[in-house]
């Protein structure tokens, strides 16, 4: 029997191939363990990549839905003002923004701290300032609307 010629070949992964002239196939492995383990690696890489992936596309169509209901939040709010700027009256008044009065510039002069009394804010008469700013502004506003 005459033997065929064969030769071999080394792949970049430590794999050995015969080549035959009529057909090639697997010869051996060279370390398998260091070979199954990159294999193994790198599927384990895949998977997470791949669930990290799903995790993304899962987290875009959530922000898409989200967008969607605060448009359609949105639209209903614009239609909602609307009725009620056609339920209201129709008046001639504007409403006025009061200045705050700028206080004048004092000079600085340095007094020891030891010196100055420090005076307890009131709180009390603080509410009631506020609140009786906010009655005198109710009693203007009833009685405009009772000229009207």
């Amino acid at each position: 029997m005459a033997k065929k010629k064969t030769k071999v070949i080394k792949s970049s992964a430590g794999l050995k191939f015969r080549e035959d002239k009529e057909k090639s196939f697997y010869v051996g492995i060279s370390k398998p363990d260091e070979i199954r383990r990159s294999l193994l690696e790198g599927a384990r890489d895949l998977v997470t990549y791949l669930q990290r992936y799903e995790k993304l596309k899962e987290l875009r169509n959530e922000k898409l839905e989200k967008i969607q209901e605060a448009k359609s939040l949105v639209k209903e709010i614009n239609s909602l003002i609307l009725k009620l700027r056609r339920e209201f009256p129709k008046t001639n008044l504007k409403v006025q923004v009061r200045e705050e009065q700028k206080p004048k510039k004092i000079q600085e002069v340095e007094i020891p701290k030891e010196s100055i009394p420090i005076p307890k804010p009131d709180i009390r008469r603080k509410q009631v300032t506020d609140i009786e700013k906010l009655e005198s502004e109710l009693a203007e506003i009833e009685e405009k609307l009772g000229r009207i």
